[in-house]
């Protein structure tokens, strides 16, 4: 599926849930965001990955084995946003006051 239309399915069964847990929405947003970005490069069905593969003329394999560099440094950033809030909200709170 696109990152689109999985984020209007899947964000209204996971946002009330998230209110009650004390998630930040912005944060949860962010997360889910990023989630989709590595799920939209990677294998088996990344639409992304179709895409570069056939503007490159390259096989999907040849991309995977070349794109996993990246897709681990985008899986250590998503684990530090996930259990680091602030490094997600500090901008945010910075300007509009805490709350």
């Amino acid at each position: 599926m696109e990152a689109i239309a999985i984020l209007l399915i899947i964000t209204p069964m996971i946002l009330p849930i998230a209110l009650k847990a004390g998630i930040d929405p912005l944060h949860l947003g962010i997360v889910m965001s990023f989630n989709l970005t590595i799920g939209l490069v990677t294998a088996p069905f990344g639409s992304i990955m179709f895409v570069m593969s056939g503007i490159s003329r390259t096989s999907n394999y040849e991309f995977s084995k070349e794109v996993w560099p990246f897709i681990l440094i985008l899986v250590g950033r998503l684990i530090m946003i996930t259990y680091v809030p602030p490094i997600v909200t500090i901008l945010p709170d910075l300007l509009m006051g805490l709350q």
